[in-house]
């Protein structure tokens, strides 16, 4: 297993940095065939056994593996693959998260035309896609990422109130995760309520140590040029879709000795020093999932030791890849916390409560809801 470091998220990495990450070449060729769902939502194709987003079609080899890339919003041939991934994936309507995502991809790709109005057009149809579907994975990721994109195509359309509102409503929804927070503050933008601003900022701050430095400013400082480089942002930091069976394995499986070649899932924790200790975790699902079992084994942590708050000092973050030299296959993901437990006197105001998070979270990884 070969390990690609992808580095801490900071702020400006996640906004500016993933614009370009994977971007495909402009030209004026449209995708056709299963060409055109990667060129419209970043997925492989999708086949009759498979979504290609929540779900590996292995017979398509690298293409068929789970990573997303970054479609080339400046280019007019996404929004019309787009049209034709929405068409062919009427053959398996079982993959309805599947046509949310491209619905919503649809919607980045009209706000990247400067065509608000069209955007919501289609998050009207996105939302169609999954109503009824009680699935509280859907929500906490493509649901709540489709949430943002609409308040984002409403700020567009002239109605900030509207989106402003709707934006704040999707991140308190997931308020523990760092990209539903930067996610937030892009669709704020610079012009955003500051008071909105500055809550997400010291929401964030103790387990996103890379926004901390900007509470006091109460901005990021710096944001991406609108239009096309905004959309690539926001959907490079959006969560991606999450499924109950692609849960990370919640149980501690040995102690983490960095990164050594070891192929394993779940939990390791590393050496204590002193009230200081890294907690990491291996899955092979979305990459925010990591985050919150991570988050959550901190505050069991805490909270086992006595101590009812904790502060994330430092984040790592890697993709794991197929070894070999043959074609790069995306495995998984790894998240590294650096974790303080701490009394909140000594915390100087950026801690977590330990108890409100294992509250919030405990409840959708077991077994750590049976813990206590």
């Amino acid at each position: 297993m070969r390990v690609l470091g992808i580095g801490v998220l900071s702020a400006i990495a996640a906004l500016l940095a993933a614009t370009v990450a994977r971007a495909e070449p402009a030209g004026a060729v449209i995708p056709q065939g299963p060409a055109a769902f990667r060129a419209c939502d970043g997925y492989g194709p999708a086949t009759a056994a498979a979504d290609g987003m929540t779900a590996r079609n292995a017979d398509l080899g690298a293409d068929g593996d789970l990573h997303r890339d970054t479609p080339a919003f400046d280019n007019p041939s996404g929004l019309a693959a787009c049209l034709l991934a929405v068409d062919q994936l009427k053959a398996w309507p079982q993959h309805w998260m599947r046509r949310v995502s491209l619905l919503r991809a649809e919607a980045l790709h009209w706000l990247a035309d400067g065509r608000p109005g069209k955007a919501l057009e289609a998050l009207d149809a996105a939302d169609a896609a999954a109503a009824g579907k009680e699935d509280i994975w859907y929500r906490r990721s493509l649901g709540l990422g489709t949430a943002m994109v609409r308040a984002y195509a409403l700020i567009a359309a002239g109605r900030a109130a509207e989106g402003d509102a709707l934006a704040m409503q999707a991140w308190a929804s997931r308020p523990y995760s760092d990209s539903v927070a930067v996610a937030a503050l892009l669709v704020l933008g610079p012009n955003g309520p500051p008071e909105d601003i500055l809550r997400v900022l010291k929401t964030a701050a103790p387990f996103a140590p890379q926004l901390a430095p900007f509470v006091a400013a109460g901005r990021l400082p710096e944001y991406p040029p609108a239009g096309a480089a905004t959309v690539k942002a926001l959907l490079a930091i959006l969560p991606q879709a999450e499924t109950a069976d692609r849960r990370p394995l919640y149980a501690v499986t040995g102690v983490y000795r960095g990164m050594d070649g070891e192929r394993w899932t779940g939990i390791r924790l590393g050496p204590p020093q002193g009230a200081t200790q890294d907690v990491v975790a291996r899955c092979d699902c979305a990459p925010a999932m990591l985050d919150d079992v991570v988050l959550l084994k901190a505050a069991e942590l805490a909270l086992a030791a006595g101590k009812p708050a904790f502060v994330v000092e430092a984040v790592r973050r890697n993709t794991l890849v197929s070894p070999g030299n043959g074609p790069m296959l995306q495995l998984g993901y790894q998240v590294d916390d650096q974790v303080s437990l701490l009394d909140p006197a000594g915390a100087q105001g950026r801690y977590l409560d330990a108890r409100a998070v294992y509250d919030a979270l405990a409840p959708l990884y077991p077994p750590a809801a049976e813990a206590r």
